[in-house]
């Protein structure tokens, strides 16, 4: 750790003559290495309903209240409840003929779309446009409402999709008078293809048809609106309400039996429009009558107060002149709660993983929104309250693993919940639990959370001191992945380290007096890895670089105790054809920002070769999947970008151009530039929320960091040169740290020759020291701090 703190002052100061010469990556520049993804689909919902919509690329909505994808058992009681709009502009209002056979969607409409969100509105309003050569461009615009637009109570309460269809352009020279939107009313017939054979896609399916025959008749609602009301036949339970405008028509008719289109038919009119009312479950015409009774703008002036009530008074403000980033940052704070839900049985909050595939509960990733993006942004009370579900869950069920048995300290995903249990995850909570501890020091929920806390710091070290196959002194053998192979893999062991870790750290404060024992077993943790792992590493394999050097390929695992389920024949145990996807992705590149190597050790020195520059790129095809030979494509995993931990081995080494890349490629290119949903894989499985919370984790590192030297408060070190204007400051308020909530406003003066910083600490616990790094700005001459003046050419400036 030294080498690494004298390398980044020298490479702090170093930076401000290079980078000054080569410029640097910004949005912009990411945007032309990460085109807009194919395949994404957002999701829309009321905070902490069980149930959400999925709008894609194209406008389609899904509904699929069981959660085939899920497991989850409480989901059930609604199987074959799922249901689709599709929508297609034409001027004769035909839909096109479903396919007899699969057929992929982006071969049908190029699986890519405009979308946009409603500027004006603290609602997340979803914009699509119908873009067509007939010089007309049709828009839908959705918002999920619940009526009375307050909390969740019973997370079944009814649900509505207020759909707005209305006409946004009409080209000068030719547009057809009327024009048309054909709606499609079927069942679920777009497919995940994920057959682990095909690049993860989308396709048209046959056999769209309702189990129940739909009727269409004349409706007069409240206020004496007319329109029309689609309900099922047998039962009389409505699943659509349709409501034109002046001038709009709507027609209704049978495609095929269970297949129906609704056509609406808009007059040459800019602003015409109909809309449509969309229950995520069929309700009674009475439940129906009352959402009605608010028009789509009722609806909306009702719900922007509550979205607007979810800002805390403890958020913090992260607002720089690159505004792609703040819109993504107010979307994802927003997506945290659209895909957080209550159980309707046991009344627990949690955040589900994605909506309309992983409708589950992956803790791992999970507490990356916690730790990376809500409480770093100052919404501690998300984490309280997505955080309690644990507590039920500890000592429930044993690890994933034949070493294991219950133990009253593991932490898992509840059964009810349950996706693939990794061993991860124990640590995963601990770390989730014990940062945020640290950055709020809240006296009330650390002491509902230490003696959860000391358990789960018991669980490591009674199994990793106990008997069991694999190597002594270290976590016993596990799942890992969704391989579901128990191994002793450095992933498992990382995340449990790093959980360890700072819990120990958050003992340590507390003053707990099982804190030393803690840290003495984790230091004994750390150099039993080390030992172990450097010898696995040179009995292990080697790769050879362009240079003809021999370097190390360090092993995923120090031991394996079975074969995976995804297990090609005639391959080695543990080596599958995802091994190496999963190599970048749950492998050692972690290892840093688990605290258990440095980044300059020749052996994580090696291991980022091999998927910058290694031989995986010699075999790589021009048009890649994201399960192929993995590599470091503009320093996010090719695979999963959430998982793109080789940002810290950057961001220790002080290597400026290599940690923004990193960071710009995790914020453009493992989001859509449309939505800022995060992708699993690009353009492959999509609403989640996976790799946002490491672009803003890395992004928050970037200006404020008390992360490089504990007990020291780094400020500026990786800004972007994007982010410093003269005509536009950085802000970066009430931001929490490990000291205390901190204030930092940095701009350029008018003539770009000095930087103006204002910083202001309200110190809990008093840093020893606060470092200002002075970004590369070209012809930049001072720095003034809070007015006082210093040469730029220092590199950094020690504040205290």
């Amino acid at each position: 750790m030294r080498r690494t703190l004298i390398a980044l002052l020298m490479l702090s100061t170093a930076s401000l003559f290079c980078n000054a010469q080569i410029g640097e990556v910004d949005v912009e520049v990411a945007k032309a290495w990460w085109p807009e993804q194919y395949n994404v689909w957002t999701p829309v919902g009321w905070p902490d309903h069980y149930f959400k919509y999925a709008v894609l690329y194209n406008g389609a909505v899904v509904v699929s209240p069981a959660a085939p994808s899920a497991k989850k058992p409480h989901a059930k009681v609604w199987n074959g409840e799922d249901f689709q709009l599709t929508f297609c502009a034409s001027e004769d209002g035909h839909w096109y003929p479903l396919p007899a056979s699969a057929v992929l969607l982006r071969d049908h409409d190029g699986g890519l779309g405009v979308q946009s969100w409603d500027p004006d509105h603290e609602t997340p309003v979803l914009r699509t446009e119908f873009r067509s050569k007939d010089g007309v461009v049709l828009e839908s615009a959705v918002f999920a409402h619940v009526p009375g637009a307050g909390p969740t109570v019973t997370a079944v309460e009814p649900e509505f999709l207020r759909i707005r269809l209305s006409v946004k352009y009409l080209d000068g020279f030719y547009h057809p008078d009327p024009y048309k939107m054909s709606i499609l009313l079927s069942k679920i017939f777009f497919v995940h293809v994920d057959n682990m054979k095909l690049s993860p896609d989308i396709a048209l399916m046959p056999g769209a048809h309702c189990d129940k025959a739909l009727s269409f008749t004349e409706h007069s609602f409240s206020g004496g609106r007319e329109g029309y009301r689609v309900c099922q036949s047998d039962d009389g339970l409505v699943r659509l309400d349709v409501l034109p405008g002046e001038g709009e028509d709507v027609s209704f008719a049978t495609v095929a039996p269970g297949l129906y289109n609704l056509v609406a038919t808009f007059p040459s009119q800019v602003g015409a429009h109909v809309d449509l009312i969309f229950p995520v479950l069929c309700q009674e015409p009475s439940v129906a009558d009352t959402e009605a009774a608010l028009s789509y703008d009722d609806a909306l002036a009702e719900s922007d107060p509550y979205w607007a009530s979810l800002r805390p008074g403890t958020a913090a403000t992260f607002d720089v002149p690159e505004d792609f980033i703040n819109e993504a940052l107010a979307q994802n704070l927003k997506f945290a709660r659209v895909l957080a839900e209550k159980d309707y049985v046991s009344g627990e909050y949690c955040y589900i993983s994605g909506v309309w595939q992983y409708d589950a509960f992956w803790p791992t990733p999970g507490s990356m929104i916690s730790a990376m993006l809500m409480d770093p942004m100052g919404y501690f009370a998300d984490t309280e309250r997505y955080s309690e579900v644990f507590l039920r869950s500890q000592g429930v069920s044993p690890a994933p693993g034949a070493a294991f048995s219950l133990h009253p300290g593991y932490f898992s995903s509840p059964r009810d919940l349950e996706s693939v249990d990794w061993l991860t995850d124990h640590g995963a909570v601990m770390w989730q639990v014990a940062t945020h501890g640290l950055l709020t020091m809240d006296e009330d929920f650390i002491a509902k959370w230490t003696d959860p806390l000391v358990k789960a710091c018991e669980f490591i070290k009674d199994y990793s001191l106990g008997e069991h196959p694999g190597i002594p002194g270290l976590l016993p053998a596990g799942w890992s992945t969704d391989e579901e192979v128990p191994v002793q893999s450095v992933w498992n062991l990382a995340w449990n380290y790093k959980g360890l870790s700072t819990a120990v750290r958050l003992l340590e404060k507390t003053g707990h007096p099982r804190a030393a024992e803690f840290a003495s077993f984790r230091d004994q943790f750390k150099e039993t890895f080390l030992k172990e792992y450097r010898r696995v590493v040179e009995e292990g394999p080697r790769w050879v670089d362009d240079g003809g050097n021999e370097r190390y390929r360090p092993p995923q695992e120090l031991y394996t105790a079975g074969a995976s389920r995804f297990q090609t024949q005639g391959r080695p145990v543990g080596h599958t054809f995802m091994t190496d996807a999963f190599y970048l992705d749950g492998g050692p590149l972690c290892l840093v920002w688990a605290g258990l190597m440095d980044a300059d050790d020749p052996i994580m020195q090696d291991m980022l070769a091999f998927f910058r520059e290694g031989p995986n790129w010699k075999i790589r095809k021009p048009f890649p999947w994201s399960l192929d030979r993995a590599v470091l494509e503009h320093e996010i995993s090719s695979c999963e970008p959430c998982y793109s931990f080789n940002a810290f081995h950057s961001w220790q080494l002080g290597d400026r151009r290599h940690f923004l890349e990193a960071m710009y490629s995790v914020l453009v290119g493992g989001i859509s530039q449309n939505t800022f949903i995060s992708c699993e894989h690009r353009h492959g499985i999509q609403g989640t929320l996976f790799a946002f919370p490491l672009g803003m984790g890395l992004a928050r590192l970037s200006v404020i960091d008390e992360q490089i030297v504990p007990g020291e408060l780094h400020l500026l070190r990786f800004c972007p040169l994007a982010w410093l204007r003269s005509d536009r400051p950085a802000r970066f308020l009430r931001m929490p740290t490990e000291f205390g909530p901190v204030d930092l406003t940095a701009q350029l003066s008018k003539d770009g020759k000095t930087l103006e910083v204002s910083f202001k600490g309200d110190w809990r616990d008093r840093p020893g020291k606060v470092v200002l790094h002075v970004p590369p700005v070209p012809g930049l001459r001072k720095v003034s701090v809070n007015g006082k003046r210093y040469p730029s050419f220092r590199g950094v400036i020690v504040l205290k």
